[in-house]
């Protein structure tokens, strides 16, 4: 092993801690949020400096108690969120509500140092130990009333750090716990992670690049986001295996000790908090910029560093055997058949995926929404011919498509949901299994629907398609698990007709893992699924009935950046909500997001490659 591959695995190991040293403090802050621990400890903290003897009950202040009084002053409630208490309180605020709540009368606060002796006096009767607390900063105040409000606030604020103090060190507490967790779940093994990292030049080499991108977090970011884009890199090193477990039961005696070292030893990591191994990794990486890489290193890392990284390389290329299939091949090119007019920078011929076609796609998806007379228009000026399909029966999810075509392409898109066309409404609500040919199950109301169009829709591929022409089928919402199912009856009773591309966005899925499997392995690595953030529909019907996900998954986060194929744990981050009130906010965008005019606009064209001759 040589020094830099010594120093790549290191990085590599960095970057992995820091990922998911980024995903502990993101669970860390959720289980805070929805404990309210930061609030209820601030309450316990006033509490103590109010002398309860029992603030809180049930996490809130106790009713009758001094707490209470305090928490109850319109000027506090005004800073809790519903039913949570405030997780800030400014000094200056906690003076006022005290002299009012605590040393007011029925004038209000003292208005003279007298006024406020004899009220702290009064004290004695109801809360001694709070009298001689306040007494003794009114001996030191000299006669003033306003020194007595600023020994108050110094006194407040002197608390508050004890606090501040003690919810650090439960914080710890918890994060260690988390740490624990997460380690054991992705199996986050130090020790086999650098047995990976040293074996795996390729992987070591995407690792690396990935961590030289990572940056510190924004003052616009959240942990939460941050940490699903870290993660999202490091997936090929997580997760337990069939293979590692009986491996492990082989030996229990020594293969489970070393799994508990090297599970502690990340765990220990962890807790160390992300901010300490992002400075770790700098340094490391600014070490390896100024070391010359010798000869043995350029052959395990060149290539993978030139072909980017992991991400870009999966699934995205099988060729297919006939003539007509499209072009696969492993090197990345552009057509030199792209279009220059109309659909322009749109590659025809292409079986890899492409961000110029899905573009275009997810703008036929949406141009299928519009009447039968704008969708010839919107065609005729793109410089193809159009034949709107309108259903054939009154039951069967009132279905709509369009063929598009010129002498090298042809497109189909699907129409989907609308709130104002009930068929459609009860077509998804249908979730009785069908039988699919050649195996399988599938959503009943979604087959339904494409069965009603399917005799008028293959006589008019019959009658516009040509030699030389390529098939891209695509659907948002409903139109594209049409879509999805379109594709897969073609490759079953017209094999003559080759599917060049399948582009949906926002689709629910279709079918069970059957079906799947036969999609997967009929279209080639040419199926491309976009889901939007928040978006609910990809994630009904739900997978406990029995519906699983099929075709490569293209996802753009909450800040529009697009991931491929991203892993259980990015999936898992997704689902994780902060708090409540994020919880309602998530409901809403999980309409917005859901918008096909959404995905469009997240596909429009970047860095000027949309260009017309």
């Amino acid at each position: 092993m040589t020094g830099l591959t010594a120093l790549d695995i290191a990085i590599g190991l960095v970057f992995v801690y820091l990922a998911l040293s980024l995903v502990c403090s993101a669970l860390a802050e959720v289980a805070a949020q929805w404990l309210q621990r930061r609030g209820r400890t601030l309450a316990g903290g006033i509490g103590q400096l109010l002398r309860d003897k029992e603030p809180l009950s049930k996490g809130k202040p106790a009713e009758g108690s001094a707490t209470a009084r305090f928490y109850d002053h319109p000027l506090i409630a005004a800073l809790s969120n519903g039913k949570r208490l405030p997780s800030y309180i400014p000094p200056h605020l906690f003076t006022k509500v005290v002299l009012e709540t605590q040393l007011g009368g029925a004038n209000g606060a003292p208005a003279t140092f007298g006024q406020l002796q004899r009220r702290i006096s009064a004290l004695r009767t109801t809360s001694p130990p709070l009298q001689r607390a306040l007494q003794s900063l009114a001996d030191g105040a000299e006669g003033r009333l306003d020194k007595f409000e600023h020994d108050l606030e110094s006194w407040f604020n002197a608390a508050m750090e004890r606090v501040s103090g003690y919810y650090r060190r439960g914080t710890q507490a918890w994060l260690f716990g988390i740490a624990v967790a997460v380690a054991v779940v992705a199996n986050a093994d130090t020790l086999r992670i650098v047995k990976n990292l040293a074996n795996d030049p390729a992987l070591r080499a995407a690792i690396v690049e990935a961590a030289g991108a990572q940056q510190r977090p924004g003052a616009d970011s959240t942990t939460l986001d941050d940490a699903k884009a870290a993660v999202n890199e490091i997936e090929p090193l997580l997760g337990w295996t069939g293979a590692e477990l009986n491996s492990l039961n082989a030996s229990p005696a020594s293969g489970w000790a070393s799994k508990a070292i090297g599970i502690g030893l990340t765990a220990i990591a962890l807790s160390l908090g992300a901010p300490f191994w992002f400075n770790a990794m700098q340094r490391l990486l600014q070490i390896r910029a100024s070391v010359k890489p010798d000869h043995a290193d350029d052959e395990d890392t060149g290539d993978a560093l030139s072909n980017g990284s992991r991400a870009s390389a999966d699934r995205n290329g099988n060729a297919l055997p006939s003539g007509d299939s499209p072009d696969a091949s492993s090197t990345p090119r552009r057509s030199t058949t792209a279009y220059t007019h109309g659909l322009v920078g749109f590659e025809p011929h292409t079986g890899r995926h492409n961000a110029v076609n899905a573009y275009w796609l997810a703008v036929a998806s949406q141009l299928a929404y519009r009447t039968p007379d704008e969708i010839s228009d919107e065609a005729g000026r793109l410089g193809l011919q159009s034949q709107f399909l309108p259903a054939a029966g009154e039951t069967a999810g009132d279905t709509q498509a369009y063929l598009a075509w010129d002498d090298e392409i042809i497109l189909l898109a699907f129409r989907g949901t609308e709130p104002d066309r009930p068929g459609d409404i009860l077509g998804n609500a249908q979730y009785e299994w069908t039988d699919w040919q050649p195996d399988g199950h599938v959503h009943t109301g979604f087959f339904a629907g494409l069965d009603s169009i399917w005799d008028e829709l293959t006589a008019a591929l019959r009658q516009v398609r040509t030699e030389g022409q390529s098939l891209w089928i695509t659907g948002h919402s409903l139109g594209g698990a049409l879509a999805a199912l379109a594709a897969s009856r073609l490759s079953v009773e017209h094999p003559e007709v080759v599917v060049h591309g399948l582009y949906t966005y926002g689709q629910p899925r279709v079918g069970d893992r059957t079906f799947a499997a036969d999609v997967d392995r009929a279209l080639g690595g040419r199926y491309f699924r976009y889901v939007n953030n928040r978006d609910i529909v990809p994630r009904v019907p739900l997978r406990r009935m029995g519906f699983v996900d099929v075709g490569a998954v293209r996802y753009f986060d909450s800040r529009g950046r697009l991931y491929e194929d991203p892993g259980p744990w990015f999936r898992f981050l997704d689902t994780v909500v902060i708090d409540r009130d994020a919880a309602r906010e998530q409901l809403r965008e999980s309409v917005r997001d859901h918008s096909v005019e959404r995905y469009v606009e997240l596909l429009q064209p970047r860095d000027g490659w949309m260009t017309f001759a």
